[in-house]
């Protein structure tokens, strides 16, 4: 049991790392990364409560950004869409027992694109990272990495 919640911060705590060193690499190498004025109010002052506990302390708009909506699938078998922009593109989460691999393109007319890999089991577990859409509030969290039981 022990071993598992080892596993799964390790996951995400890779995943952050690796996130923040790719955020820096799109900063730089753009001339002017959009605002992050997409998340909504609610959501500005809050804090990830689904991180591990050392890491509670993020603000959601640490970690939240604007890019070309929606993202798009190259690889997978997942079914279940959303619109956005006058396009339609995966949902974050798969239903059970499918998957899907997308990027998001940065900014219009940038050749930087970031990945997102999810995939649910016919058990009901959900594992994800990389670059996540939130299709309900229209914004990106990035870096995004979790485990966990899907009800």
């Amino acid at each position: 049991m022990k071993k598992c919640r080892i596993k799964k911060l390790a996951i995400v705590v890779v995943t952050i790392v690796i996130g923040y060193f790719s955020l820096g690499l799109v900063e730089l190498s753009s001339e002017k990364f959009e605002e992050r004025t997409c998340l909504p109010g609610k959501l500005q002052s809050q804090l990830h409560e689904d991180y591990p506990r050392g890491l509670r302390w993020i603000s959601r708009r640490a970690t939240s950004w604007c890019m070309v909506q929606p993202p798009t699938m190259v690889m997978g078998n997942q079914t279940n869409y959303s619109s956005a922009e006058g396009s339609s593109g995966p949902e974050a989460i798969p239903n059970r027992g499918q998957w899907q691999l997308s990027f998001v393109q940065v900014k219009r007319g940038s050749p930087l694109f970031l990945p997102y890999f999810a995939v649910t089991t016919t058990s009901g577990w959900h594992w994800r990272a990389g670059c996540r859409w939130d299709q309900l509030g229209k914004y990106y969290s990035f870096p995004s990495g979790t485990i966990k039981k899907i009800k």
